[in-house]
């Protein structure tokens, strides 16, 4: 399962990584979702892939345009036109006073330890990519930030506890994976309100909480899968839509669904499967309130208390 969970990962956000390089492998991102599609297989849908191959292209906004939901003066009038990588401390002071990048941000070093220097950026054309930061336990620094015309990937951090610097960002014109930080306990985003592909929040083992409380719907894939503490979804109170597929998976905490009662619509899929905890009724009822979903469905692995399995969809 976990294989198949890392392919459809890597196919969501294969666009994304590889204009990290113009082409080539994204920088800091050894080890990440490349070299889980060597060990994964095709999960038998296409939802990952199709919900989320064009994150941080087409999901965003072309370059040098902000999106026309996005007020512009916001962004402040400190524009720079460029990608910036940084993989060393001292070089954020690039970025100082600094309130709009038509670009992308890629910050991925050992030696960071807070993004204070970010501390005017307003709004980020392109991707803003911070991977790889093992000493890095907050975002501090990210506050400003309101928009992200790309995708959001916060990534392989080990220290990382929080994504509270992130509290003010309400617009991803791509998609938001959150994946292998395994101090994360919190996922922060409850301004966020327009995400145009997938959330996928994977492999964060000590995951207790998902704040999207201001989101109503997914362009793409939901993904919360592999994420040790989380007992239940309160912070998705509001998600009405999910464009693609819906996946819950492994998570062994999970005793509860009450907090997708708003869900209304699910694109290609639902896909709830090894919560060992989880009454397999929650899954059957979640399915029962989707307004005419007739997509494939895979129920299973889940506690079982007399509700039966569905497995025609399974891969």
């Amino acid at each position: 399962m976990r294989a198949h969970v890392a392919l459809r990962l890597s196919c969501a956000l294969a666009a994304v990584l590889a204009a990290a390089c113009d082409g080539g492998a994204a920088p800091g991102l050894d080890g990440g979702p490349d070299a889980a599609v060597d060990a994964g297989e095709d999960s038998g849908t296409d939802a990952g892939a199709d919900g989320g191959a064009d994150a941080g292209t087409d999901g965003g906004a072309d370059a040098g345009e902000v999106d026309a939901s996005v007020d512009t003066d916001s962004c402040g009038d400190e524009v720079v036109e460029s990608d910036f990588e940084f993989t060393d401390a001292g070089t954020l002071v690039a970025l100082s006073g600094v309130t709009h990048v038509v670009g992308s941000v890629t910050v991925s070093s050992p030696g960071i330890v807070d993004l204070l220097p970010l501390a005017s950026l307003r709004c980020i054309d392109g991707d803003l990519r911070v991977t790889d930061c093992p000493s890095l336990a907050h975002l501090t620094g990210l506050e400003g930030l309101v928009y992200v015309g790309g995708s959001l990937i916060v990534g392989w951090n080990g220290a990382l506890a929080d994504t509270e610097g992130l509290a003010g960002l309400g617009l991803i014109g791509g998609a938001a994976w959150l994946t292998s930080n395994p101090s994360l306990e919190t996922v922060d985003l409850p301004a966020l309100a327009s995400l145009g592909v997938d959330l996928l929040v994977t492999e964060n083992s000590s995951l207790s909480g998902v704040d999207v409380s201001a989101l109503t719907a997914t362009g793409g894939n939901l993904e919360i899968s592999y994420c040790g503490e989380i007992p239940g979804l309160s912070g998705l109170g509001a998600l009405e839509s999910v464009g693609g597929a819906l996946h819950l998976e492994a998570d062994p905490a999970l005793i509860a669904l009450d907090g997708l009662a708003a869900l209304g619509a699910v694109g290609t899929g639902v896909f709830i499967e090894d919560n060992v905890a989880l009454p397999t009724c929650e899954a059957d009822d979640l399915v029962a309130q989707l307004d005419g979903f007739d997509g494939p469905q895979c129920i299973q692995g889940n506690a079982a208390d007399g509700c039966p399995d569905v497995t025609g969809g399974c891969p």
